[in-house]
C-alpha cells in the first residue's frame, strides 16, 4: 500500500498550463508556479505567443481585462491586415502542434501517465487544437480545465471541466467567434460543452485562482488522475 501523495503514483500525473493572450513567457511561469501552489505539485509552462506582435504591447498593459483578448480577436486583426490575422492562426497551429507532440511523447514513454490541461482564456484555443491532433485513446488519458474562456467539448478528453465568472466578458467574446467559425468548419467534437458558472467578476488568471471553486476543482483533478494511476497499477491508495 502506498499513501496517495507517494512519488511513486504522483509522478505520473503531468499538469501542464497554457496561459491566455498578451501574456509574457515570465507571466506564464508564474501562472503555472501559482497552480502548482494550489495542486500541491510542480505544474509545467507551455508558452503560448499567438499573439499579434504590433497589438501585444497594448494588450500587456490591459492583461487581466476583458480587452486583453482583443491580441487575437479578429476585428483589430483585420484593422491592420489579413495577413496578420494569418499570423496569429498560424502561431495558435504550431503552439498546438507542439503541445501535441509533447503530450504524445510523454504518454508513449510512460504508459501509466495521466495528463491534467489548465488552460486559461486563450490558451484554450491551443489545448483544444492539440487534442484534435491527438488519438482517442490518447485523450482518455488527458483531464481539461478550461478558466475564463468558451467551453470544450465534453468527449474532447476523459474529464472537462469548464469554468466562468459570472461577470467575466472574454467568453461570450469568444463563444461569438466560435459561433461564426462553426458556420465555416465543421466542429470535430460536436457534442455536450457544459459551462460552470461561478461568481466572480475577473478575468485574469489571478481572480480565477482565488475562487475557492476553481481551487478546490483543481485539486479534485489531481485526485481523480492520481486515483487512475493507481487503478492502472492495481495499487491501492
Amino acid at each position: 500500500m502506498f499513501p496517495e501523495e507517494s512519488p511513486m503514483i504522483t509522478d505520473h500525473v503531468k499538469t501542464i498550463f497554457c496561459n491566455g493572450v498578451a501574456n509574457t513567457y515570465e507571466d506564464a511561469r508564474r501562472g503555472a508556479k501559482a497552480i502548482g501552489q494550489i495542486m500541491g505539485r510542480p505544474v509545467e509552462c507551455f508558452y503560448n505567443n499567438a499573439h499579434h506582435d504590433l497589438l501585444f504591447g497594448t494588450t500587456t498593459a490591459l492583461a487581466g481585462t476583458g480587452l486583453s483578448l482583443l491580441a487575437a480577436h479578429p476585428l483589430p486583426l483585420m484593422i491592420v491586415g489579413s495577413r496578420s490575422q494569418s499570423l496569429v492562426e498560424r502561431r495558435k497551429t504550431q503552439c498546438a502542434a507542439a503541445m501535441a507532440e509533447k503530450i504524445r511523447t510523454d504518454l508513449q514513454n510512460h504508459p501509466l501517465n495521466q495528463v491534467v490541461l489548465v488552460l486559461h482564456s486563450q490558451g484554450r484555443d491551443i489545448g483544444d487544437l492539440a487534442l484534435r491532433r491527438l488519438s482517442r485513446q490518447e485523450r482518455q488519458r488527458i483531464s481539461v480545465v478550461t478558466l475564463g474562456s468558451s467551453p470544450i467539448a465534453e468527449k474532447a478528453a476523459a474529464k472537462v471541466t469548464n469554468l466562468q465568472q459570472k461577470g467575466d466578458l472574454v467568453p461570450a467574446f469568444m463563444k461569438l467567434r466560435d459561433s461564426a467559425m462553426h458556420l465555416i468548419n465543421l466542429n470535430f467534437f460536436p457534442s455536450k460543452r457544459e459551462i460552470h458558472s461561478i461568481e466572480g467578476n475577473g478575468h485574469s488568471l489571478a481572480s480565477y485562482l482565488r475562487h475557492p471553486h476553481v481551487q478546490r476543482c483543481l485539486m479534485d483533478e489531481h485526485s481523480r488522475s492520481v486515483q487512475k494511476v493507481a487503478e492502472q497499477a492495481q495499487i491501492k491508495i
